[in-house]
């Protein structure tokens, strides 16, 4: 029996990334006002449904039928977030290795680190001069940066916490960029033609950083005592299904996502928050 599936553009599927990395904003609202909140949009041969209606989003992380999370739908996130990220597993093994991951982000393990987001956050902010105006998200992404190398690796601030945070925010800012965007889609474009080019670029910082969280989790499994409480202390001791423990690429594959995560999905809703804060003096003079 097939499913019949919301309804969607009938744009070419070489044609819908164009598009989409032309205008993401503008064209997604175009969609959504022609097509409703829940659209199919073609990627390559295969339909993605897309969902932007709250019920529906409720329906799907609250449903009792068991939704697979399919690794092959992330495989264009690997050259980033290493093979053996928990956005390239499926089943029992994505579910064991979510199950490692999500204590630390629980309201409790994130209580404990409260004051020090607190302090963190105070002294980014003292930088910035008193009745003038800043951009909004390179502060907000200082400080969730911040906040993740210390939540997720436990490293303070130091020679090692400053290289991660610049590898961090570079690559970011890289994978982002018109310029690889638009190689990506052109002929050759996505080859490495050195640090120069678009994508050598983006290697280099690849290496760059997967060399370094790599250095991080051997001289982490050194320490006999004194582990902390952040995720990569917790990963060392960690055993995969079989009850052996995690290689050091499993760890360190498995701690990218988070770092990207609370870098850039955290930064973006704080600066948002400060928009529309501004914008309403109703809500601004609550503050």
């Amino acid at each position: 029996m097939l499913m019949k599936l919301p309804p969607g553009p009938k744009t070419p599927s070489w044609l819908i990334p164009l598009q989409f990395n032309a205008d993401p904003f503008g064209y997604m609202d175009a969609i959504s006002k022609r097509y409703g909140d829940i659209v199919t949009l073609m990627s390559g041969s295969a339909p993605t449904v897309y969902v932007s209606n709250p019920l529906g989003i409720k329906e799907i992380f609250t449903s009792t039928k068991e939704i697979s999370a399919s690794g092959k739908l992330n495989r264009g996130f690997a050259l980033m977030t290493g093979k053996q990220g928990v956005l390239q597993l499926d089943g029992i093994r994505h579910k064991h290795r979510r199950k490692l991951l999500m204590p630390a982000f629980h309201g409790a393990r994130m209580q404990t680190h409260g004051q020090r987001i607190c302090d963190l956050t105070q002294k980014v902010m003292q930088q910035q001069a008193i009745g003038k105006p800043f951009i909004g998200y390179p502060t907000m992404e200082d400080i969730t940066v911040r906040v993740s190398i210390e939540v997720v690796m436990g490293l303070s601030e130091g020679e090692r916490h400053n290289r991660l945070k610049q590898l961090l925010s570079l690559a970011l800012k890289q994978m982002s960029s018109p310029s690889l965007k638009i190689a990506q889609n052109l002929p050759f474009g996505g080859r490495d033609l050195g640090r120069w080019s678009p994508q050598g670029y983006l290697l280099y910082l690849r290496q760059e950083l997967f060399n370094l969280l790599y250095i991080e989790v051997q001289e982490r499994r050194k320490q006999t005592q004194d582990l902390g409480t952040d995720i990569l202390s917790e990963l060392v001791l960690a055993k995969d299904e079989a009850g052996n423990l995690l290689t050091s690429e499993e760890v360190r594959d498995l701690l990218i996502s988070p770092l990207f995560a609370a870098q850039d999905a955290s930064s973006t809703a704080l600066a948002w928050s400060l928009y529309w804060i501004h914008r309403f003096p109703h809500v601004r003079d609550r503050c």
